[in-house]
């Protein structure tokens, strides 16, 4: 079987099954989906969180259905089978790997609880193990990111929609949520000043409007956006019924292809938002800015987690040393 998956037609399932939409024609597994979206969302998860253990259902269940088998007939072997298929996903990085098999031990825990499978989620992942250092983003140059810039073809509208996302992250360092989630209300044209809320963790966070990022959002208001549409997200569907355009968080690919047609090789670094992101961080420790106001740009809780990420001169780091606690492992 294919390993490589539809990401974005996953993604955009499990959206619709988020929104209530009822397309069970089209979907084996459709009533159970939606009941397991109703467990997740008595556990009071977000909608976001939801979306990601939806996706990983679907996957599962689609995986079933090209296998041949109804769920009645799932038994361990395909569930390790299963598995595989995630650790063989190339382009996903460890902790990715690592996060769709806790959300595949979840669904596996909840159709055991109402009896739907005969075996525990502990009888296929008994523990599920990753380490941080092989999930570290790669760096690019302030070169390389130019040149991905000026790859973007801007005189198309998914080019002025994928430009203002590259240049809200290159510029500012922002998380992909925060880009998709960003709202009109938080640019504020007067003050040159976008504040916003960090969708993560809730940090406040104030970003001065410099121009590269001002022409860009101008750009895609003024010729992408549709006129009509009354919501106050920035990034929204073309068509109505309007709504946030929240499957741009799966979006990685656009980099890679950017990177490709400006000459840049990222055969052998990562190459998705997060690299982007601290590329950024990176580059900013280089000129010497400090790791707190890093920190606080990231929106990271710590100076130790934003150290986790940056990828810099060795001189630099031993310049910076002392202002970075000492934590002992435990």
């Amino acid at each position: 079987m294919d390993t490589q998956i539809n990401v974005k037609g996953k993604y955009a399932l499990a959206s619709k099954i988020i929104r209530g939409e009822d397309f069970r024609n089209n979907l084996n597994y459709y009533d159970l989906l939606c009941l397991f979206d109703s467990y997740l969302k008595n556990c009071d998860l977000k909608d976001v969180t939801r979306i990601k253990y939806l996706f990983t259902a679907c996957w599962f269940f689609d995986f079933l259905d090209a296998e041949g088998k109804v769920l009645s007939q799932c038994d361990i072997h395909l569930c390790i089978k299963f598995c595989v298929l995630i650790d063989n996903m190339k382009s996903w990085s460890a902790f990715y790997k690592a996060r769709s098999k806790q959300q595949f031990k979840r669904l596996l825990k909840w159709l055991h609880d109402n009896e739907m499978i005969p075996f525990s989620e502990n009888t296929v992942l008994p523990k599920i193990i990753w380490h941080r250092e092989e999930s570290l983003p790669s760096f690019y140059t302030a070169q390389e990111v130019s040149a991905m810039l000026d790859a973007v073809d801007i005189s198309t509208a998914k080019g002025k929609e994928h430009y203002l996302i590259l240049t809200l992250i290159v510029y500012y360092s922002l998380r992909i949520s925060d880009v998709v989630y960003l709202k009109l209300s938080s640019i504020h044209w007067k003050d040159n000043e976008i504040r916003l809320t960090a969708f993560k963790n809730g940090a406040n966070i104030t970003l001065p409007l410099i121009e590269p990022v001002k022409l860009s959002l101008l750009d895609y208001l003024m010729n992408v956006r549709p006129s009509d549409c009354t919501l106050d997200y920035v990034f929204v569907t073309s068509d109505p019924p309007y709504r946030v355009k929240e499957e741009l968080r799966t979006h990685n690919y656009i980099i890679k292809g950017y990177l490709e047609q400006a000459g840049v090789d990222c055969s052998n670094r990562h190459h998705g938002f997060h690299a982007l992101r601290h590329s950024g961080a990176t580059r900013l420790l280089e000129c010497d800015t400090d790791v707190e106001t890093i920190t606080a740009i990231l929106g990271h809780s710590s100076p130790n987690i934003t150290m986790a990420y940056l990828t810099a001169d060795i001189s630099v780091l031993k310049d910076l040393a002392l202002e970075v606690p000492y934590v002992k492992k435990v």
